[in-house]
């Protein structure tokens, strides 16, 4: 009987972590889904669609050291024009109630002459 016991808590064990892992897998899946989203918001500069995707604490860290915040992220997005945003090798940490994206980000803009 003790085994029985022991098998059903193993199993029960199991399932629940296996649930939490495919719960998780389904977040990333889905960040990475709406990161592809703001990048093609960002090229076509659909101003109104990115307020709505970004948080109110957004903050975004630029290569250079560079830190935006939602609202001058925006006026930058505003003043550029992206030919191409396009996210490689990103790491998700995901927290509750957020995520932060790591990743080598590629962007070709227009050139000025």
């Amino acid at each position: 009987m003790e085994k029985v016991v022991a098998r059903v808590i193993l199993l029960l064990f199991l399932s629940t972590r296996l649930s939490a892992q495919e719960g998780r897998l389904a977040d990333s899946l889905a960040v990475l889904e709406l990161n592809r989203s703001i990048d093609q918001n960002v090229v076509r500069q659909r101003m109104a669609e990115l307020k709505d995707q970004y948080a109110d604490d957004f903050v975004f860290t630029h290569g250079t050291g560079l830190v935006d915040g939602k609202n001058s992220w925006l006026q930058s997005v505003a003043g550029t024009h992206y030919l191409e945003r396009t996210h490689d090798s990103v790491r998700l940490e995901l927290h509750p109630g957020m995520v932060i994206a790591r990743g080598q980000l590629r962007v070709k803009k227009e050139t000025r002459e």
